[in-house]
């Protein structure tokens, strides 16, 4: 997992660079690695900004359309993860049931019904 520095402790440590501490002093006392450091104070140099880049971080495998269909099936009856699998793939999006039954897990934070738990 990637460790967030806030923008304060950026800050912090170009002020300490420019006041003269070595960037491994600088990196000790910050808590950060000393090429995140050296990331930083060069971006600084550049004139560029020391805040988080747009569009970082893992892009979803899901298209938005399938993501607000299983937000919508997801108050239907007798739904199961295999069976909206199966759907969402024959309507030209192709998805695992694990994948589906990951969504509805982590991103709409609901248990899904797996096959053996289906009733009328």
């Amino acid at each position: 997992m990637v460790k967030e520095h806030p923008l304060s402790s950026r800050n912090r440590a170009i002020g300490m660079l420019e006041a003269g501490f070595t960037q491994r002093k600088c990196a000790k006392l910050i808590g950060a690695d000393i090429s995140t450091i050296r990331r930083w104070w060069s971006r600084y140099k550049k004139g560029e900004s020391l805040q988080n880049k747009e569009g970082r971080g893992p892009k979803s495998s899901i298209p938005r359309v399938v993501k607000i269909n299983l937000a919508k099936s997801i108050s239907k009856r007798n739904q199961s993860t295999r069976k909206l699998a199966k759907r969402i793939t024959a309507s030209g999006f192709p998805i695992t049931h694990g994948t589906v039954h990951n969504n509805l897990r982590k991103t709409l934070q609901v248990k899904p019904i797996s096959d053996n738990d289906t009733r009328c």
